[in-house]
């Protein structure tokens, strides 16, 4: 291998090795979320039932969830197995980045440049880690990319069915991933591309889209229905169809929230970025490409959601693939040779520092259980008050992270008081009901420690009460 292909093979790997590391680096940041233990819940059995469950109880398509059961098999329950499995998956779709933007655009540097830029994204960075589908979702929403350009360019039919394949795949993930196809359909309409040869291919390629998914269609429609009927009978509908309650209304400040979000609220300075590309690659059909990716998909998501309930903003996750596409590509076309490397620096770095603020803020129930258990004694026991409700999602974590302890739980305050020392854990400490529990125990045990804390940003605190060793307990 010449020495230039040599060095751009080591430059290509070491910044995707960089990013990746940093995804690595972010398990540690990342803290669980009500809606990532459902993966545990759904995955407790085995295949059939998984299968079953999610087709008659649940609203998701199987493929995310039966890789994630075959994970659990292999390398057992961890959180941080979990969060690694989706930074591999994270990492192929930076290596896969790297490859489009340099097919697309004929040069090396135009893959590194987007892959920088995607790998300070917070909105890729916390969702390529979370234990949900959104990690294989902008995994294949870029193949699928991939393999739709790479059918335009040639206009075989062995590319398209490739193509069509790639479709069925994204519908075996997430349902709206459907818009981002509807984009891609409107884009050959309007693209020049369409001819005889064209239009057969694109209906070959829906076909074996179609004949690919059809296994799972019945269970579709079944979740379709059995969603529209819960929400009708929550109250919550809106639509033709989709989910009152996880979809946001189409409006002005969604959008924009979209956009902050999309651009790690640095929306003014990606702008000047995106002008500078307009200017310089408008006439590039690729780019065009990359906007109908990064703008066209989630507005046509907008547009549908007046009608069907079909946006929430991880519902056009993958968007930001096309956004650091655009905006990536648009630092590379700059003409002023080397300096265009500071300019991506410059703005990696911004990026980068603005990226903490843009993660999601949740109560660290790892450390703070971890905590406890590290302090607890043997005989301790510990009483949940969560308000009236201890739930599956904090069961798990005590099963993670304070085995011994959980198996000490107490229900009531009754119980906890025939013990001399008491953890008593709740994530609403300004409930009566709750401040009254604790006071019941606190005259008999007087506080000892505080782990955690109760603020607008989160709340959960373990409190420790302690009997005196002279108290009646010990006559």
């Amino acid at each position: 291998m010449e020495t230039s292909k040599l060095r751009e093979w080591l430059l290509a790997i070491g910044t995707v090795f960089i990013f990746w590391a940093l995804l690595v680096v972010g398990i540690w940041w990342m803290h669980m979320h009500p809606d990532e233990q459902l993966a545990y819940f759904f995955t407790r059995k085995d295949l059939p039932f998984l299968w079953w469950y999610l087709a008659t109880q649940d609203t998701h398509p199987p493929l995310w969830f039966t890789s994630f059961y075959i994970m659990r098999v292999f390398f057992g329950n961890s959180e941080f197995v979990a969060r690694f499995y989706s930074a591999l998956l994270s990492m192929l779709t930076l290596a896969l980045v790297y490859r489009l933007g340099k097919r697309w655009f004929g040069l090396a540097r135009f893959g590194l440049f987007i892959v920088v830029v995607l790998g300070v994204n917070a909105f890729f960075f916390y969702h390529a880690l979370e234990m949900r589908p959104y990690a294989l979702i902008m995994l294949l929403a870029t193949l699928c990319m991939w393999l739709y350009q790479r059918w335009l360019d040639r206009q075989t039919w062995r590319s398209a069915l490739l193509y069509g394949a790639s479709v069925a795949s994204l519908l075996y993930v997430h349902y709206f991933l459907l818009v981002l196809v509807l984009t891609q359909v409107i884009y050959f309409l309007v693209s020049g591309r369409l001819s005889w040869r064209m239009l057969r291919q694109g209906i070959g390629a829906g076909l074996v889209a179609f004949v690919i998914w059809l296994p799972w269609l019945p269970s579709a429609v079944n979740q379709i229905a059995n969603l529209r009927s819960a929400e009708l009978i929550g109250g919550n509908e809106r639509g033709v169809i989709g989910a009152g309650t996880t979809t946001v209304v189409t409006s002005l400040d969604a959008a924009l929230e979209l956009a902050q979000t999309a651009t790690n609220g640095l929306l003014l300075l990606y702008l000047h970025v995106f002008v500078i590309g307009l200017v310089l690659l408008w006439r590039r059909q690729q780019y065009r490409l990359a906007l109908a990716w990064a703008i066209g998909a989630p507005a046509l998501s907008f547009l549908l959601n007046t009608t069907i309930a079909v946006y929430t903003p991880r519902y056009v996750l993958y968007m930001v693939i096309g956004v650091a596409v655009v905006i990536g590509a648009s630092l590379a076309a700059l003409p002023v040779g080397r300096w265009r490397w500071l300019v991506l620096l410059a703005v990696a770095l911004i990026s980068l520092s603005a990226l903490p603020g843009q993660l999601p803020v949740r109560a660290p129930l790892r450390d703070l259980l971890q905590q406890v258990a590290r302090e607890a004694q043997p005989d301790d026991v510990i009483l949940f008050d969560m308000g009236g409700s201890y739930s599956r999602f904090l069961d798990w974590h005590a099963q993670l992270y304070m085995r011994q302890l959980r198996r000490n739980r107490v229900e009531s305050v009754d119980e906890a008081l025939e013990y001399p020392r008491v953890w008593f854990a709740t994530n609403d400490l300004y409930n009566p009901d709750v401040q009254a529990n604790f006071q019941t125990i606190e005259e008999t045990r007087p506080l000892q420690r505080v782990i955690g804390e109760c603020s607008p940003r989160w709340c959960f605190v373990i409190q420790l009460l302690e009997a005196p060793a002279e108290s009646a307990l010990n006559p």
